[in-house]
């Protein structure tokens, strides 16, 4: 059966009105609920609020990761075949080269695939407590465990993505990253257009597109943050459906997505 076609929708805009902000989340995420956790411990979280002010610090920075910021990829006007042995709920290639990798990597459904896909940010950590704000120093190092690190100092450079859902936090393992959207992720909703940086870090986190993606369970959905063509963020709903994630009080963390085409999963 051939893949359905792309619809190209009347552009959408969603306004912004205050809503609530992410904290920081733990176990939440990865199980596809709610639930908070402690702060740094590596786990998908429940909505963030205004990143606390850290304590900056001129110590060495952790090794990162992370791949050096791309070059803007421009949209392609020809749509390339669809991967042999690709899942159906994507569709054919959009034509847009900033998300087709992205979603060709989502289609092999594989972890290695997806987290080869993955991007982290290096930003700064902080040992400040509360909701929000930037990653947890605690979670580089242990003063427990003899066999890691002990955590760095506050300010060190460390390298994190951004993960929220009803709550926001961070996580520093792209394995761990990509094994939260397989094998759940399964279908295309929709390529959008991102104009505004995302709140937990509205300095570094600029993407300019986003690949809103479902399950099975009309409930559960997510909308990949996608700059340079890779995966720089992801926004899960919040016990809402996949559409939740183009309006207020959901659009709060990163502004208000244009849809620039329909996926097969469109409703």
């Amino acid at each position: 059966m051939a893949p359905r076609a792309h619809r190209r929708p009347a552009r959408m805009n969603s306004g912004i009105r205050p809503g609530r902000r992410p904290g920081i989340l733990l176990v939440a995420l990865l199980l596809g609920a709610g639930c908070t956790a402690a702060p740094g411990s590596g786990q998908p979280p429940r909505p963030a609020v205004s990143p606390p002010t850290s304590t900056t610090s001129t110590a060495t920075a952790v090794p990162s990761t992370s791949t050096p910021a791309r070059p803007a990829v421009t949209s392609s006007p020809t749509a390339s075949l669809t991967p042999a042995g690709g899942r159906a709920g994507f569709g054919a290639p959009t034509g847009i080269a900033e998300v087709d990798g992205v979603i060709a990597a989502l289609q092999r459904g594989t972890v290695e695939a997806i987290a080869s896909y993955i991007r982290m940010t290096d930003v700064p950590c902080t040992d400040a407590q509360g909701s929000g704000g930037p990653p947890q120093c605690g979670a580089y190092g242990s003063t427990k465990d003899p066999s890691r690190p002990p955590p760095p100092p506050p300010g060190t450079i460390v390298p994190a993505f951004p993960v929220s859902s009803c709550d926001a936090g961070w996580l520093n393992d792209p394995a761990l990253i990509a094994s939260s959207l397989v094998p759940r992720i399964d279908r295309l909703v929709a390529v959008v257009r991102l104009t505004k940086p995302i709140a937990i870090d509205p300095d570094r986190l600029r993407p300019s597109h986003g690949l809103i993606v479902g399950t099975e369970q009309p409930q559960v959905a997510a909308l990949l943050f996608i700059d340079g063509g890779h995966i720089t963020g992801v926004k899960w709903t919040c016990g809402e459906p996949a559409l939740s994630l183009l309006r207020p009080p959901t659009s709060d963390f990163y502004g208000a997505p244009e849809v620039l085409l329909q996926g097969p999963a469109w409703p």
